[in-house]
């Protein structure tokens, strides 16, 4: 069986080190085109609101969403960005599994090198 998450949609997700609360946010906004602020993301994520923030500005600096004085709203910058928001909510709904699986291998792989960085060698 093939997998029918695109090579493009698993690239994006790497370069960006998306986490499932970024993937979440991200279709929450997507679903509901409102401005949104820390506090309502927190309590629909179950996350404080400065990690509800960081995912806010996150998503901001990836041309994903809009600042304004209102707070953040879905908004991405290009019609790729457009397409790809829209590929990641459709295999969100019918991947899941995949796609959580992608996330957590790459977060795996970064704390795993990260913990290489400390491990104590007989030679040093």
């Amino acid at each position: 069986m093939t997998s029918a998450v695109s090579d493009r949609l698993r690239l994006y997700l790497r370069v960006h080190a998306l986490t499932v609360p970024h993937v979440e946010a991200l279709l929450l906004l997507r679903a509901d085109r409102t401005w949104w602020l820390p506090p309502r993301l927190a309590s629909r994520l179950y996350v404080p609101e400065p990690r509800a923030n960081d995912l806010l500005v996150d998503l901001a600096g990836l041309q994903i969403a809009e600042t304004g004085q209102l707070g953040y709203r879905f908004h991405p910058e290009t019609p790729d960005l457009e397409a790809l928001s829209e590929e990641l909510a459709d295999a969100w709904a019918h991947r899941l599994a995949e796609v959580a699986g992608m996330i957590h291998d790459q977060t795996d792989a970064a704390a795993t090198t990260f913990a290489a960085a400390f491990r104590f060698r007989k030679d040093s």
